[in-house]
């Protein structure tokens, strides 16, 4: 997702906080590096739970149609 951005920071190639170039960010780069990917780890996470909630969400209605036709 975003990790060609992080890339092209870290190679210089965009500029970073305050208008630094990729090489003179080091730390800061590392540090945004590290937050994109625990988003992007957060980001499958949530598309997994929005996945089994419709499945959850389909179960329940096919219960309901099972129990109405009772």
């Amino acid at each position: 997702m975003l990790g060609g951005a992080v890339d092209r920071w870290q190679a210089g190639e965009a500029d970073g906080p305050g208008g630094q170039g990729g090489a003179k960010a080091g730390l800061s780069t590392r540090l945004v590096a590290g937050v994109v990917e625990q988003l992007e780890e957060l980001v499958h996470s949530v598309e997994d739970l929005r996945v089994a909630a419709g499945l959850s969400l389909g179960r329940a209605e096919e219960l309901r149609r099972m129990l109405s036709d009772c």
